[in-house]
């Protein structure tokens, strides 16, 4: 993928695309400030206003719940109904009196607010409850402890009691530090229809819907005007995760491709949270009218460059993209690709010119590729050709002091081996080999070597990995360097020479590594080694041999190298990049 959007970006097309949008990017840029701007304008004045009138009308709620808890407290202290809870204290008519002057406050209580259904009062000693619409009614035991045993969960004292809002006002006492029952209980009875009414003018006024609800949410005022009845508790759950973090806010927030906006206020007197949200403004729906136009317009621009873009590659991009074409092709290795081409402009000159350059091309690789190709073999043949002839007469003298000790099974398995080397070093028909082939070579030499320094000499070689078994390298390069790391570990050593070999891959490069462990090693030898493999070093020796070999055949990315060991001897690494062999499976 990256690579066809880098050729894109690269073309005469893409690069005339990205000029046009470079020119007409700040007309963009500017209409969709402007846009954003008024956006943001609009919803500052709508937010502002929602939020202002949530204020108002959660401040009037809580004004008139004060006025009556108010009211209702200051009952607990009145002399009316303190006579009617000391009925031993007073006779008969003084009772009658108090009950007509108290009957004739909460009648004026409940008319002080609009928000009073009625004003109750129960009288326990009395065993009788007198209200404000109905004069007397005897007292149901169970309800008046249920309603003086019911917890006030906030400062107001709002209570969802038999599916109707209420407040209770009780004067509690204590004996030894035990609640008693008390003797009597104020009740205010809150109108739902008075406190929907009020929401209802709100949400008139400003187009929008509300919610109404406590914490424990059973107490709940809704106002929707909407169709859909989910939006309530999807608003609800909107406004949750929020207020959290605070006790007011203003939320944009987009449902079913409309943009809702959502105000709330939370009474921390009242544990009741005002939420009021616009789903149809007029404004909003405006600018979203707007950017639909600007989107539009944004379309047709980007459709007419794209367009204009195409003309001009129709006119230059067609005959650059066909010599590209024709280029690549030759780089392929077609070379009789001829670029057929009609029209009679400045470009037919142009490839009129690539198809002679064509004609001519093969001819020059058959003088100079070839035979480039003919020297580097040559240079292979000379190369390998100079692997020191002394081992052989080694050889023959270690099977002669084996006859001559009656060593004969030893001598026989030396034969073996022997001939099994030469076998392979004989094979001038091939100058590459597999890996795994040259690693049972060197298995081979490394079994001679051992039978000839005895007790002097350990060689291990570990297997190699499955993957790199088939990979094509010059043969005999690593014999060279066991020969090298013996003259090392054993002339060097007093008591035993060890040589391991293995080999690694990483991604594409593999390496194999012959170590030694002579103890006179050190970084002098190393850097001498080093400095032999300069390409302009004359001097043509086994190593400088192995580590051209592998350049010729590898390329740059590959060599042969040395390193002092971190505990003793010397390190010969060979590298090989996969990636630059040009013979790999040949």
């Amino acid at each position: 993928m990256k690579k066809y959007i880098l050729k894109f970006k690269n073309s005469v097309f893409g690069k005339t695309i990205f000029t046009f949008t470079l020119i007409i990017l700040p007309i963009f840029v500017l209409c969709l400030t402007v846009y954003f701007y008024g956006l943001s304008l609009v919803k500052k004045e709508i937010s502002s206003s929602l939020m202002m009138n949530n204020k108002y009308t959660i401040s009037n709620i809580e004004n008139e719940i004060r006025k009556i808890n108010k009211l209702i407290y200051g009952y607990l202290e009145d002399r009316d109904l303190n006579v009617l809870t000391n009925i031993p204290l007073t006779d008969a008519f003084t009772q009658y009196q108090a009950m007509i002057r108290l009957q004739d406050k909460l009648i004026s209580s409940k008319d002080s607010s609009e928000y009073l259904l009625d004003v109750t009062t129960y009288i326990l000693p009395l065993e009788y409850s007198l209200s404000a619409m109905q004069y007397m009614a005897k007292l149901n035991l169970d309800d008046y402890n249920k309603m003086w045993n019911t917890d006030k969960k906030s400062g107001a004292g709002i209570i969802n009691y038999d599916n109707q809002l209420h407040i209770f006002a009780i004067k509690k006492f204590y004996i030894e530090g035990k609640l008693q029952q008390p003797l009597l209980i104020i009740d205010a009875k809150i109108s739902k229809d008075a406190i929907l009414q009020k929401l209802k003018i709100c949400a008139t006024e400003n187009d929008s819907e509300i919610i109404f609800t406590n914490s424990n949410q059973d107490i709940n005022f809704i106002v929707n005007n909407q169709d859909d009845s989910s939006m309530p508790s999807y608003i609800l759950n909107i406004v949750n995760q929020n207020i959290k973090k605070s006790n007011e806010d203003v939320i944009f927030h987009t449902y079913k491709d409309k943009t809702i906006v959502i105000t709330y206020i939370y009474s921390e007197y009242l544990d009741m949270t005002l939420i009021q949200y616009v789903t149809n403004n007029i404004y909003l729906n405006n600018l979203l009218n707007y950017k639909q136009i600007l989107t539009f317009l944004i379309a047709l621009t980007i459709s007419m460059v794209i367009l204009f873009s195409f003309l001009i590659f129709r006119i230059i991009q067609k005959p650059v993209r066909l010599l590209i074409n024709g280029i690549q092709k030759v780089e392929q290795g077609e070379l009789n690709y001829i670029i057929e081409y009609e029209k009679k402009d400045d470009f037919k000159y142009l490839i009129n010119g690539f198809n002679h350059m064509v004609i001519h091309l093969e001819q020059l690789i058959n003088q100079v590729y070839k035979q480039e190709i003919l020297t580097k073999r040559a240079e292979l043949k000379q190369l390998q050709a100079q692997i020191d002839p002394h081992f052989l007469f080694n050889s023959f003298f270690m099977v002669k002091t084996m006859i001559n000790s009656e060593k004969y099974n030893d001598a026989e398995d030396f034969i073996q081996h022997l001939g099994d080397y030469f076998k392979y070093i004989a094979e001038n028909n091939n100058d590459y080999n597999s890996l795994n082939d040259e690693f049972y070579h060197v298995k081979t030499y490394s079994n001679i070597q051992v039978m000839r320094f005895k007790r002097h000499l350990k060689i291990i070689i570990y297997d190699l990995d499955e993957n790199i078994k088939n990979v094509i390298v010059p043969r005999l390069i690593i014999q060279p360097l066991i020969e090298n790391a013996v003259e090392h570990a054993v002339k060097q050593n007093i008591r035993l020479g060890i040589i391991e070999v293995y080999s690694n891959q990483r991604d594409n490069i593999v390496e194999i590594t012959v170590k030694d462990n002579g103890e006179k090693s050190n970084l002098k030898t190393v850097n001498k080694l080093n400095s032999m493999l300069d390409d302009n070093n004359e001097h043509i020796s086994a190593i400088v041999n192995i580590h051209r070999r592998i350049r010729i055949m590898y390329g740059e990315n590959s060599y042969l190298r040395f390193e002092l060991d971190s505990k003793a001897g010397i390190k010969a690494i060979i590298t090989l990049d996969l990636l630059k062999n040009e013979n790999q499976g040949g």
